[in-house]
């Protein structure tokens, strides 16, 4: 991955010195590189059983190109960033009228797969249990925006535009930090004590198989140009992402979360899907 990120900035610095080479082209192509910080946030699908912990705050950065449609004051904008989402879920909100408390387990800080192949109710003391409290998220993300830019004519050393398209994000890497409750498995009366309230040990861990792989969304915004010297400009926008898919693993391939059916005395899946949403300030240089 840091191969393909690193030449894919070696081609498009190529092309843009080759582009300096004609003022035409030059500004029917624009490169640059651009920063961002975010507030994000996950909305629970069902939430009468899970409630977000808030905002969190993400960033990122990557570099812009914009590709002038014919001889109009419209752009093609896209480019490429590494971004980091943060946002967290209330897994024991007790106000919800359908709350469930939720478990996982851990055997040497690695999430254990529980299904009753590998895990069944009598080995349980074999790993460090523990009920979910909150979670925080912290994904990273290779994002891809595709937008329209529509420009207007330079008022000042000032150009103002809106911007509208979508974005894919591909996952690099997921963890999650935890606030819960340690348990014990009183196996004479098959049930769950608590021996240590409000554990925080349980942090950095891997969850990239309890993550969906690719994030889509829309991205709608606005901004203004500041020019320097000749095509040369600062640029500052405001975006909010609609996030159209789950950030979570579906019900039916969580590995790793389970809530108790008072009525079956089983363990089973719990399906807290959320789908993530976001407000992001870019700053940057376009040449």
């Amino acid at each position: 991955m840091k191969n393909t990120w690193i030449t894919s900035i070696f081609a498009v610095l190529l092309i843009v010195n080759v582009s300096g080479q004609d003022d035409d082209i030059g500004k029917k192509f624009r490169f640059g590189l651009r920063g961002n910080i975010s507030t994000d946030w996950l909305s629970p699908d069902n939430a009468k059983e899970f409630s977000s912990t808030g905002i969190g705050l993400g960033y990122g950065w990557g570099f812009q190109m914009e590709f002038r449609l014919g001889e109009s004051t419209t752009s093609l904008a896209t480019g490429m960033s590494l971004t980091t989402f943060s946002a967290g879920l209330n897994y024991n909100d007790e106000s919800l009228v359908a709350y469930h408390p939720t478990y996982y387990a851990l055997n040497n800080f690695e999430l254990v797969e529980w299904n009753e192949e590998s895990f069944p109710i009598d080995t349980m003391s074999s790993y460090e249990l523990y009920q979910l409290k909150e979670r925080k998220y912290k994904v990273n993300y290779v994002t891809i925006p595709i937008s329209l830019k529509m420009k207007t004519k330079e008022i000042g050393y000032f150009t103002y535009f809106g911007e509208f398209g979508a974005n894919i994000g591909l996952k690099t890497k997921a963890r999650v930090n935890d606030i819960c409750d340690k348990l014990e498995w009183d196996t004479t009366g098959l049930t769950l004590n608590v021996i240590d309230v409000d554990h925080s040990a349980n942090t950095d861990l891997d969850l990239g198989k309890g993550t969906q792989p690719i994030r889509l969304g829309l991205l709608v915004g606005g901004g203004a140009e500041y020019n320097i010297s000749g095509t040369t400009s600062l640029f500052f926008a405001l975006h909010y992402h609609y996030f159209a898919t789950n950030a979570l693993t579906r019900e039916q391939g969580e590995d790793y979360l389970r809530e108790l059916n008072e009525n079956t005395g089983q363990f089973q899946n719990v399906g807290a899907k959320s789908i993530p949403g976001s407000v992001s300030l870019t700053i940057g240089v376009l040449f």
